[in-house]
């Protein structure tokens, strides 16, 4: 277009152009035409289909997939722009690709949400290139859908192995020892290689007149409760998530693993009230019902009341049971004011206080201070670390079980203390 303005100027002070230049412009006219009608001539020109699950992890990556299939008999370059929740702010998420004639192509992604609640997926928009390249054409495709973001659930069946005792990984885990004195009788079998010889049944032995052993199971049907703290300590951000969301997905990943043991699994959140209450059960639609409750849960910023929390536990949990309680403590004083309940809780039922290990503050202790300023942090940040071990001291002082755990550990951690406290036969 350039050069022919350049040509029709320089035909103003020599007319026998002029001629030459009108020809030129008709002919560039009448291939926008071609190339523009090649462009709209189809209107099934390209379909693109957005694939995405059902429900979002909270705090995993969640793979969502976009289809697109040009239906033409010419290959075309495109641009591909997906229409993202607005709570990831992707602004430039698009991508360039050579579509050839009814092959279709994947485009792949992963989101990873880090709060529960609805996402809004749009449009999946394309701009098309015309065969000569000169024009683009928009193609709105894609169906506008809302996917709920669950408490994580990605990941369940990897813990699988854990409740099974095998041996896991280096991140945190370990095989589970059981104590055979306090399993239940299930069967008695042939004396294997490796069997304990203090399970031998002689009797069995002297009729069958071969070494017969005794095999035990795990106790079942004992009640596990989460109690979640949803006041505004848990609010705590750690890696885009609340500490609430971690106690969460902790919650979730307990709950795969307590049913698997036969056993009964509830929960109860409370801030200055109770907020949520699911009785311990074991039956098959637990795991949806623990769901489908820890879904809307979020924190209400009030000071968490457990004078409430030890009344509503004696009015809803009679039966001895488990309790690991999901919270936080920054200071010794903290605990103080509510230890007493705590220790009444204790007196009725197990308790296990699970509670955060600030990371930043631990590197920051660790840190070697090159002035006054960064000396004081560093003592400041040795203090907060050392509260958080006297809590730990306090707690099991008045027999209370503790657990202090980094966020991103918390299920691994939890699911190993559970199994631990089922060998040990407690309850």
């Amino acid at each position: 277009m350039i050069a022919l303005s350049v040509l029709f100027c320089v035909s103003f002070f020599y007319p026998a152009f002029f001629l030459f230049c009108q020809l030129l412009g008709w002919t560039w006219m009448l291939l926008l035409a071609i190339d523009l009608f090649r462009l709209y001539s189809k209107s099934d020109l390209l379909t693109a289909e957005r694939i995405a699950p059902e429900r979002l992890s909270n705090g995993d990556d969640n793979a969502i997939k976009i289809i697109l299939n040009n239906s033409s008999k010419v290959a075309a370059h495109c641009r591909i722009f997906d229409e993202t929740p607005a709570q990831f702010q992707l602004r430039n998420l698009s991508w360039n690709r050579f579509l050839t004639p009814n092959e279709p192509i994947e485009i792949g992604y992963f989101l990873k949400p880090v709060a529960r609640g609805i996402y809004s997926f749009g449009h999946v928009n394309v701009l098309i290139q015309s065969p000569w390249g000169f024009f683009e054409r928009k193609i709105v495709s894609g169906t506008p859908i809302d996917l709920p973001c669950y408490p994580s659930f990605l990941h369940l069946g990897k813990y699988e192995l854990l409740v099974k005792g095998h041996v896991r990984g280096a991140k945190g885990t370990k095989r589970v020892r059981h104590a055979g004195q306090t399993l239940e009788f299930e069967q008695i079998k042939e004396y294997v290689l490796g069997d304990d010889y203090r399970m031998v049944n002689w009797k069995a032995t002297a009729k069958r007149n071969k070494l017969m052993m005794n095999q035990y199971q795990d106790e079942r049907a004992r009640p596990v409760y989460m109690l979640l703290d949803m006041g505004r300590v848990m609010q705590l951000p750690f890696g885009g998530m609340t500490l609430l969301d971690y106690a969460i997905n902790a919650t979730l990943a307990l709950t795969q693993t307590v049913l698997s043991k036969q056993d009964k699994v509830g929960m109860l959140g409370f801030s200055n009230r109770q907020l949520a209450w699911i009785e311990a059960e074991n039956k098959s639609t637990q795991m949806r019902r623990m769901m489908n409750q820890l879904y809307p849960l979020q924190t209400d910023f009030k000071e968490s009341d457990y004078n409430h929390l030890y009344a509503r536990l004696l009015f809803l949990i009679p039966q001895r049971s488990f309790l690991m309680l999901f919270t936080n403590f920054e200071t010794w004083q903290a605990l103080e004011r509510q230890l007493p309940y705590l220790q009444a809780i204790a007196k009725r039922h197990l308790l296990m206080v699970v509670f955060f290990e600030n990371t930043e503050i631990v590197d920051l202790s660790n840190e070697k201070p090159t002035g006054l300023n960064s000396s004081i942090q560093q003592v400041l940040a040795e203090n907060m670390v050392s509260d958080k071990r006297l809590i730990i001291r306090k707690l099991r002082q008045y027999g209370i079980r503790a657990m202090l755990t980094t966020p991103e550990k918390l299920t691994i951690n939890a699911i190993n203390a559970y199994l631990d406290t089922k060998s040990e036969g407690v309850v």
